[in-house]
């Protein structure tokens, strides 16, 4: 009886084990379509998720880690496609669909190139030049991190 107890348990923690190896290394979001303003200050990010379930996005920094001024999340499809834009509210995006990066989960199956589903772009506007964007995002309740270089943009 203690011998399938130890078995069980080492059973249960290799499997444990092997699925958290598996998450760490093919992790759910992958990223596409990069879009910037001539002066690198507004950038947008194309984001699908290969995963098993839904992600949520946890929080979107820049350059060295910092607060960008406005981050939102459009939701669109691939005809319609993404806006680059300094102002989430103006005239030229309100045929866009925006909404607060930490209220939309992005849906399982989503892909970059689907004309049907709906498409994710994580929408960045800084005082500065961005250079990088970080985009930290929660699954299976794990925290991962997504680094978009738009250095050599």
């Amino acid at each position: 009886m203690k011998k399938r107890v130890w078995l069980f348990a080492l059973f249960l923690v290799t499997m444990i084990g092997g699925a958290y190896g598996f998450l760490q290394l093919n992790p759910p979001i992958e990223t596409g379509t990069l879009a910037a303003s001539g002066d690198t200050t507004s950038v947008v990010v194309g984001i699908a998720n290969n995963g098993f379930r839904d992600v949520e996005i946890v929080e979107v920094l820049v350059n060295h880690e910092e607060k960008p001024l406005k981050t939102g999340l459009q939701v669109s499809n691939a005809s319609h496609g993404f806006i680059i834009t300094d102002d989430f509210t103006g005239e030229d995006a309100d045929e866009y669909r925006f909404t607060d990066v930490n209220e939309t989960a992005i849906k399982r199956a989503a892909s970059l190139s689907s004309a049907i589903d709906e498409i994710y772009g994580v929408s960045v506007i800084h005082h500065e030049e961005v250079k990088t964007v970080h985009i930290r995002y929660s699954y299976f309740g794990m925290i991962f991190t997504d680094t978009v270089d738009f250095a050599a943009f």
